[in-house]
């Protein structure tokens, strides 16, 4: 789970919920410079599916995380 702050105080209107696997690439890079072949690789390696998939739910993930504010380009 991520809460939005402003530096001073929560915004609970603003929670977002990772499931399994966003956590664990949340968790393995935040505060991290990544590209989404990283994540990629990462999710070739935690689960059966091909590079190919898994970089394509990866710019997916990228993309739904900058809309929120949580990575910059």
């Amino acid at each position: 789970m991520i809460v939005r702050t402003d530096g001073k105080a929560s915004n609970l209107s603003e929670v977002l919920m990772f499931n399994d696997s966003a956590a664990m690439i949340w968790n393995s890079l935040k505060d991290k410079v990544f590209t989404t072949s990283e994540i990629a690789w990462m999710l070739t390696e935690d689960y059966e599916v091909t590079y190919d998939r898994a970089l394509a739910d990866a710019d997916a993930l990228a993309r739904c995380w900058k809309e929120y504010g949580l990575i910059e380009e």
